[in-house]
């Protein structure tokens, strides 16, 4: 989805009818509320009924309303500062609405994200991970979770994994600049993507070095320098976007590349129980606390 949608309402004003008129003058001049409003919402907002508001999204060329409604999200949220996130929280839930909509769409992400998965693009995006001299992971703010948690378990599989510390702009391209084209990163950036990630993606692309990205969707701006696009759907909740099924995405990941090195995997995990074991990392069930 892009502004184009709002262009297109503003172009439709003039041939609606009054009530229309009102609804699309809203959604324009408060788009970036109107995206979290239900349509019972808007209707109170400009004085109509809730089916007007409807039709409305019909006569846009929607299925129904919670259509329309998704493709204003997805042209706002790649925008809201966290204060505005805030205030939109207000609006669209109170109360323990807020608890059951968090669930839920963490849950409809993950349904998403599987269903429309690109299958070709993540089977390449692991072959290409098996046999990459070198592994580097990127991202930055919220989203360094992903490459923290993908660096954690795949460097227990792997001796050449480097977890690119992107606290500053020279210490990601001394990091980089010994990429080549026998190596592999995976980049993570969501809403609101990090400039500075972009910029590596690019650097590290233009190096020769495959790119693995996980991000929202292929609007993102990482999709000009990648190579397999690996789209986690990310819900906004408040201040933050849901990480959910990038985790999910991710476990699946980490899963397919010890299936697919699995004799290797059964021998280095041999050896570290030993070593867990033997300097007591994990606490045994079967004792108890003399407490």
């Amino acid at each position: 989805m892009s502004e184009m949608l709002l262009s297109f309402i503003k172009n439709k004003i003039p041939e609606l009818s009054k009530s229309h008129k009102k609804i699309a003058t809203f959604i324009v001049e408060h788009y970036d509320n109107a995206a979290f409003m239900t349509a019972y919402k808007i209707a109170q907002a400009v004085g109509v009924s809730e089916s007007t508001v409807v039709r409305f999204a019909s006569e846009l060329g929607y299925d129904g309303y919670p259509e329309f409604q998704k493709s204003l999200q997805d042209l706002v949220r790649k925008k809201l500062t966290g204060v505005q996130r805030i205030d939109i929280m207000s609006v669209e839930t109170d109360g323990t609405e807020l608890i059951e909509k968090t669930f839920k769409n963490d849950i409809l992400s993950i349904e998403e994200t599987f269903r429309e998965l690109d299958i070709e693009a993540f089977r390449k995006s692991v072959d290409t991970i098996c046999k990459s001299e070198k592994i580097y992971f990127l991202g930055s703010r919220s989203a360094s979770i992903i490459p923290n948690f993908l660096h954690y378990y795949l460097k227990l599989l792997f001796d050449n994994v480097i977890l690119v510390d992107v606290s500053s702009d020279s210490e990601i391209y001394e990091f980089l600049f010994r990429t080549t084209e026998n190596d592999v990163c995976i980049i993570t950036s969501f809403p609101r993507y990090s400039s500075n990630i972009v910029d590596a993606a690019k650097f590290a692309h233009d190096r020769g070095s495959k790119i693995v990205s996980i991000t929202d969707s292929v609007d993102s701006p990482l999709v000009p320098f990648t190579d397999y696009l690996l789209i986690a759907k990310s819900a906004m909740a408040s201040v933050v976007d849901s990480l959910t099924a990038a985790m999910s995405l991710s476990n699946c990941l980490i899963s397919s590349i010890v299936s697919e090195k699995r004799n290797e995997a059964r021998e280095r995990f041999e050896t570290l129980e030993s070593f867990w074991d033997k300097y007591g990392i994990y606490k045994n069930p079967e004792e108890t606390d003399n407490d």
